[in-house]
């Protein structure tokens, strides 16, 4: 593993098994990554800055908390790491269950390191991907939010591809406050014309459309 992988965030790893955490999180160190253990959902959560926490592994089966629980406390926590589960525990229904709630994938114990050392790497590029488009979604939704009432007005027609006259007449305002209202909706939008407008805005629907990151998949051919 190269050094890039401690630069993609924190691989922590949450088992109540002594043993088999203790497997995972040395398996996963000596392929180069930056790991942490915890007994517990609770111990993680306590965790300070989650914002680092770019992948967890966790088992299905723990005290007082499946699978299921656990992705959606992360989640409410605001924890956004991809989550791959590994358990002996899994079988097919589980699996379905739990990748439709938002894990990565699901993997039978005993897995083995390479396998276990792939599905992280691909949790942590699921993760990149992930921040970046929350990077992207951001700064798009602030230039939006620089926009006054009625530039905003004026976009949606602009948008609509409304001649000038057709949006003064609609919005009752002169021809050449259309202009200026127009011109500071591509400068605060950061565009050079109505095209560009509308695809940064056509990305942001795709952007926020839910499943983007982690596209349905199928579920592991077990038996």
């Amino acid at each position: 593993m190269s050094d890039m992988s401690r630069h993609q965030g924190c691989v922590c790893i949450v088992d109540d098994d002594p043993d088999s955490l203790e497997a995972a999180r040395s398996v996963l160190a000596l392929a180069g990554f930056e790991v942490e253990a915890f007994s517990s959902v609770s111990e993680l959560l306590a965790r300070p800055s989650p914002e680092e926490i770019a992948c967890v592994v966790t088992e299905l089966l723990m005290p007082g908390m499946n699978g299921v629980d656990l992705i959606a406390r992360l989640r409410a926590s605001g924890i956004q790491a991809a989550v791959v589960v590994a358990s002996a525990h899994a079988d097919v229904r589980s699996a379905v269950r739990l990748m439709e709630e938002g894990a990565l994938t699901v993997l039978l114990k005993p897995v083995s390191p390479p396998e276990l050392a792939a599905a992280v790497s691909r949790g942590l590029r699921e993760s990149a991907s992930r921040r970046r488009v929350t990077c992207e979604v951001r700064a798009i939704r602030e230039r939006l939010a620089r926009l006054s009432e009625a530039e905003q007005l004026v976009m949606d027609r602009m948008l609509a591809q409304m001649p000038n006259k057709a949006i003064a007449n609609e919005l009752d305002m002169s021809p050449r406050t259309v202009d200026r209202r127009r011109s500071s909706v591509l400068q605060k939008m950061g565009v050079e014309g109505i095209a560009e407008l509308a695809a940064i805005l056509a990305s942001l629907r795709a952007m926020e459309l839910p499943g983007l990151i982690h596209p349905p998949q199928k579920p592991p051919p077990w038996e």
